[in-house]
């Protein structure tokens, strides 16, 4: 069984991750590690919508899916 923190260490992987495939343009690949950061509750829909680094993800359907999805609109 896994324990808290690598649940949350698996979070904050994926949510850097995510930055580093936007910055790379793979934003499909981006959403997946967003959502799986999300799912592991490292991070919050109103963090991802304020960091700047997923500005070119915004109005896009998978992202907005996937914020809808989380409650976030």
């Amino acid at each position: 069984m896994d324990n808290p923190a690598s649940v949350q260490e698996r979070g904050a992987m994926n949510y850097y991750m995510a930055k580093g495939c936007v910055r790379a343009g793979q934003n499909d690949r981006a959403i997946e590690y967003l959502r799986m950061a999300l799912n592991e509750g490292f991070t919050n829909p109103k963090k991802v919508i304020a960091d700047s680094e997923f500005a070119s993800l915004r109005g896009t359907p998978a992202f907005e899916q996937l914020l809808a999805a989380q409650g976030a609109q």
